[in-house]
């Protein structure tokens, strides 16, 4: 794992390529789809606060859908891409450059959504309980995260891959949601196939990437979607 300041380091050095390397080539924009319509059929309308802004590509879509967007970033050179992409569009954003774990604000929110960022956190359940604290009764909050599974687990036993981040399995995730005051709504895969595969596909291939991720039994990527409450029983809705 990172610390919080090689991730700073890390994403500021990577700010002025991040975009075109994520989601310049079709198989890249189309996994930024998928998460955005995931957002969209998630997520209650109102407020939302984003943990993990990077360039602003959901605030520039959370913000045309109607939210009132707020967002948190470690990376400067990150939240200056996504300030300047907003005042592009005539909207200035509230962004801020903030720890997950330590996060205060005058307002609640009504969703938090930790999208892509949550494996990178040092302290996750820490973190779930600042956006506990950051919500409003019945908020709803949204974590992506990179999944523990049988093949990711032979594929570093083996030595053929590298890990700067966490995986979890889709039960620790809810346990910590639990422990951080949330019931958990609704859960399942975002991909199954790595999305590297995606960005680095052949449009001509990407159809058949397409069939295959229905198929693969694995999912490298996960949601869980949570309703903050008072008390801390969980009651679990399967989603596939």
């Amino acid at each position: 794992m990172r610390t919080e300041t090689h991730l700073r380091d890390d994403y500021d050095s990577a700010a002025n390529t991040y975009d075109s390397y994520r989601f310049g080539t079709e198989g890249g924009r189309y996994t930024d789809q998928l998460e955005k319509d995931l957002l969209r059929r998630c997520l209650r309308k109102g407020s939302v606060l984003e943990v993990g802004v990077a360039t602003g590509r959901f605030a520039i879509f959370l913000n045309s859908l109607g939210f009132d967007y707020a967002g948190v970033d470690l990376s400067r050179k990150m939240l200056e891409l996504a300030r300047k992409k907003a005042r592009a569009q005539n909207w200035e954003p509230v962004i801020l450059q903030m720890d997950a774990q330590y996060m205060h604000f005058q307002k609640s929110f009504d969703n938090v959504i930790c999208v892509r960022t949550f494996h990178f956190l040092p302290k996750p359940l820490d973190a779930l309980r600042s956006m506990g604290d950051s919500m409003n009764g019945n908020g709803r909050c949204l974590v992506t995260f990179e999944t523990d599974n049988f093949p990711r687990r032979l594929v570093m036993l083996m030595g053929l891959g590298k890990s700067e981040q966490r995986y979890y399995t889709r039960e620790e995730v809810e346990e910590m949601l639990g422990m951080a005051g949330f019931r958990v709504m609704e859960k399942g895969s975002v991909f199954r196939l790595p999305v590297t595969l995606y960005r680095r596909s052949p449009r001509l291939l990407l159809s058949l990437l397409k069939r295959l991720d229905a198929l693969w039994p694995w999912p490298v990527q996960e949601y869980v979607l949570g309703e903050h409450t008072s008390d801390r029983t969980m009651q679990i809705v399967s989603h596939t």
